[in-house]
């Protein structure tokens, strides 16, 4: 169900997406982009990402070759799974049982990656989400990462 520029998607859905990747028959070498997490590797138009995230687009607009491949620091594979799909679809597309919390970690990622779009997104979820048993956690969490959207909902 579309909602609020999210899409939420049962597991089955999530993989069928992913094999349906506009990237998945990508043939331009050159324009390859990997991250390498622990255990899991992406790969991604580094065309694309520059595009849509500023954090790409600065590693991008120096000498390329030497950032074809980069690591992935911080971020759970599974929140990077949906940054990339926003970069690829320009829509957030998540899993049915999506939690505040989680959202608060895709607005984490976001804000690194320069996803201005998607950030939003996340805050008027997070907004969407508050509720006595999350609110305090929020708060403190917008307060450390100076989220002033979400503490002004929070306070």
């Amino acid at each position: 169900m579309a909602k609020q520029g999210f899409i939420a998607l049962s597991e089955s859905q999530l993989n069928q997406l992913d094999k349906r990747s506009m990237l998945a028959e990508y043939t331009d070498i050159n324009d390859l982009l990997t991250i390498t997490g622990e255990h899991e590797t992406f790969s991604t138009s580094a065309m694309l990402a520059s595009l849509r995230s500023s954090y790409f687009s600065n590693l991008t607009s120096v000498d390329f070759s030497e950032f074809r491949t980069h690591s992935l620091h911080a971020v759970r594979p599974s929140i990077f799974r949906i940054v990339l799909r926003f970069i690829e679809f320009d829509w957030v597309v998540v899993p049915h049982k999506f939690e505040a919390f989680d959202w608060m970690e895709l607005l984490l990622a976001a804000r690194y990656y320069g996803l201005d779009r998607l950030a939003a997104i996340c805050e008027t979820r997070i907004q969407d989400l508050l509720n006595e048993s999350n609110i305090q956690r929020i708060f403190e969490l917008a307060v450390r990462h100076d989220i002033k959207t979400l503490i002004c909902v929070s306070a």
